[in-house]
């Protein structure tokens, strides 16, 4: 995995976050923490300044596609191959909630501005 600097272009980090394949990445509101999303079932989470791995999830069985933080940063969101999202504690990596009834995997999710 690398992060750049979206301005200058520089790499700022490379690390292996031991996912195999990392489907995608998001940081959080603040800028301070990192999701990764990988494609054997678990979100890692990394603190930036330190670039230590604060915490691994066991997310979803199989891939997990997609991670978004809440605007407030308390919560995470996951979809994988199963058609559940699943709503983290960010801090604790707690599931907190699930969103069930999807008919198929789903492949990506969105959260607007003011949470909802």
């Amino acid at each position: 995995m690398r992060i750049h600097d979206a301005s200058t272009y520089e790499r700022l980090w490379d690390f292996d976050t031991g996912q195999g394949e990392v489907n995608q990445a998001t940081f959080s509101p603040d800028g301070n923490t990192l999701a990764t999303s990988g494609g054997d079932g678990t979100v890692q989470i990394w603190d930036r300044v330190s670039r230590q791995k604060l915490r691994s999830i066991a997310a979803h069985e199989g891939s997990v596609f997609n991670s978004i933080f809440s605007p407030d940063g308390k919560l995470l969101i996951t979809c994988g191959r199963e058609a559940t999202v699943h709503i983290w504690n960010a801090a604790q990596g707690e599931r907190v909630g699930s969103l069930e009834g999807h008919s198929d995997v789903v492949h990506r999710i969105a959260i607007t501005g003011d949470g909802q």
